[in-house]
């Protein structure tokens, strides 16, 4: 099991987010702004730098897509009165997975 300052400086070093803005309870999506492609590459490295499966980890529940990629998903973005509500991932959730060795 990795240690809560061990992940935390895995999550400021990959993510470039300073150390003093990360918490236990600190959400990836919610508080620290991580989404799309920049979300998925820092689950895939976290999964390789851990050793934790993430078979069963459903991304789009906690995570949103590129919206900037496509113009039509900006504007519809833009205008659109409602926002997808995706689950937190938080930072202790991610301790725990170095643990049980798995992510879900």
């Amino acid at each position: 099991m990795a240690s809560r300052d061990e992940v935390v400086r895995f999550i400021s070093d990959t993510l470039s987010i300073p150390i003093q803005s990360i918490q236990d309870s600190s959400s990836l999506n919610h508080d620290l702004k991580v989404d799309g492609d920049d979300a998925m590459d820092f689950i895939v490295a976290f999964s390789k730098y851990y050793n934790v499966d993430i078979s069963e980890f459903v991304f789009s529940d906690y995570f949103g897509g590129e919206i900037c990629a496509n113009p039509v998903s900006l504007l519809v973005g833009i205008f659109k009165k409602s926002s997808p509500k995706f689950k937190r991932l938080e930072v202790r959730e991610l301790v725990d997975a170095t643990l049980n060795k798995s992510l879900r």
